[in-house]
């Protein structure tokens, strides 16, 4: 059975951006990340998450002044979070149930401590890639990106 682990090299970087910033420097943020979500921060603790999809509806079609509204006023507060020894479809099921297309994955025993983001559409794509490929190393890692530089996480500690 795949857990969430098996992704996270992969697909799991966690994007985040401090909930002050405002909706154009997350936009921003996302398109030189190539991201369509991003994690949405206050003092470090994520508070929510900010789609592509939210920028739209809350943020363009609404009409607010992108440069002048903090992230925090168009994000979506409610968080799906998931441990990475879940299940893959344990993950989606809980998307599906909260009607969210994105995870936040926290480590099993620092359950404070978020170490990836996945997107379920590119989580069940990735499942195919999987089989056929394994991590040099076999052991999984995932990465932190909070916009001064990225810090691999050992997954196995």
């Amino acid at each position: 059975m795949s857990t969430l682990a098996n992704y996270l090299e992969e697909l799991g970087t966690l994007h985040q951006l401090d909930a002050s910033a405002s909706v154009r420097q997350a936009v921003l943020f996302m398109c030189e990340r190539r991201v369509g979500a991003l994690a949405v921060t206050v003092f470090g603790e994520i508070v929510g998450v900010l789609t592509e999809r939210d920028v739209l509806k809350r943020g363009v079609a609404a009409g607010v002044d992108l440069d002048e509204t903090p992230a925090y006023e168009v994000m979506t507060p409610m968080l799906v979070t998931a441990e990475i020894t879940d299940s893959v479809d344990e993950a989606v099921e809980e998307m599906q149930r909260a009607g969210s297309r994105h995870v936040v994955v926290q480590h099993p025993r620092h359950r404070a401590d978020f170490v990836g983001f996945l997107c379920r559409d590119e989580l069940l794509l990735a499942e195919h890639r999987r089989r056929s490929r394994r991590s040099a190393s076999g052991v999984p890692t995932a990465v932190i990106d909070d916009g001064t530089g990225s810090v691999p996480i050992d997954l196995a500690a």
